[in-house]
């Protein structure tokens, strides 16, 4: 069954009292479900580009160059800010799920007073 026999998606079948409802429920839970596995991988990866540019910066000029000439050891505190980049990419995902949460309940309680 996949994505379809999560325990977030089942359940919705037993939330709705007609057939009906519980499809149109559920495919809007794989509907959002679908675009999260679309976009946190391009998020993922354009953050990585980002990161990586930010870090070495054009012409290898960026944080890392500065760090060097300011006599900072880098591998320590380029571990450290990496980790600090993953703690925010990490709350920012939680806030991004969040919302979507929000939405679906929205959207179904909607088109529950709908019908």
């Amino acid at each position: 069954m996949g994505t379809a026999g999560l325990p977030h998606v089942i359940i919705r079948f037993f939330t709705v009292p007609r057939v009906k409802d519980a499809r149109i429920s559920a495919g809007w839970a794989l509907l959002f479900i679908s675009f999260l596995y679309t976009t946190a991988p391009a998020v993922a990866a354009f953050a990585r580009v980002n990161m990586i540019e930010t870090i070495n910066g054009p012409d290898s000029q960026g944080v890392a160059a500065l760090m060097h000439q300011a006599g900072i050891k880098t591998g320590k505190t380029q571990a450290l800010l990496v980790g600090m980049i993953k703690m925010a990419m990490a709350k920012c995902f939680t806030l991004v799920m969040n919302v979507m949460k929000w939405t679906s309940t929205e959207i179904s309680s909607y088109w529950r007073h709908l019908n």
